[in-house]
């Protein structure tokens, strides 16, 4: 269910452990939060960022690793800007906010793009992937996939 989802608990922060990461949406790690500061106030290293992407379908590094970026392709105009609400309810519920969503909903190519990034670590944080992870999740929900 939604609430199940988009739980409103607050454990504690997704860490690394025997350097492997990996977690799906029916797992209690998808519906962590992560405060940035756990990390002790550090950005992932690249290292750490390319290992987490791994994790995650469709989902690019920028070229010095500080930032989270993907395209969703939709049939229609309509399609693309009725996902706009579920990042929005994303955000709120994980209090996680994308750097920069850009929508273009004309009938050629409809598609929202997504750039996820941590500003008070100016780099990327693991609620940056959990964040990629809830929006990959609730959208495959929304289209009725498994």
């Amino acid at each position: 269910s939604a609430r199940r989802f988009f739980g409103r608990r607050r454990p504690r922060c997704l860490r690394i452990q025997n350097r492997s990461v990996g977690w799906t949406v029916d797992d209690k790690l998808s519906r962590m939060k992560c405060d940035p500061y756990e990390q002790g106030g550090k950005a992932l290293s690249s290292i750490e960022a390319e290992k987490l992407l791994e994790t995650i379908d469709g989902w690019k590094l920028s070229s010095d690793s500080s930032r989270l970026e993907k395209t969703y392709k939709f049939l229609d105009g309509s399609s693309a800007l009725s996902f706009l609400p579920l990042i929005r309810n994303i955000a709120v519920n994980s209090n996680h906010l994308p750097e920069k969503v850009v929508a273009r909903p004309s009938n050629a190519n409809p598609h929202v793009s997504l750039t996820l990034h941590t500003e008070a670590l100016d780099g990327l944080s693991y609620n940056d992937f959990l964040f990629a992870l809830k929006v990959d999740a609730a959208l495959d929900a929304a289209a009725g996939k498994s």
